[in-house]
């Protein structure tokens, strides 16, 4: 088994690297980062949103809650 794969070794050779071909990059590139950047901006803004309309329906909500305790109260 191991002549095997020694003899295998031996017939494929060491890898060379054809001109044609480029060596990956060692680190994404600038627009790699813009396009993730620029999916978490409108993602955190989508976010600020829907926290500013929660906190306007539960103020909405207190208010309602708080004029209904005091209407029960006169009763």
């Amino acid at each position: 088994m191991q002549k095997q794969y020694g003899i295998e070794r031996a017939f494929l050779g060491p890898r060379t690297v054809e001109p044609s071909e480029k060596p990956a990059p060692k680190f994404p590139s600038s627009r790699y980062f813009q396009i993730h950047f620029e999916a978490l901006t409108e993602q955190l803004q989508q976010t600020q949103n829907s926290l500013a309309l929660l906190q306007r329906q539960m103020q909405e909500m207190e208010s309602r809650l708080l004029n209904q305790g005091l209407n029960q109260d006169s009763v």
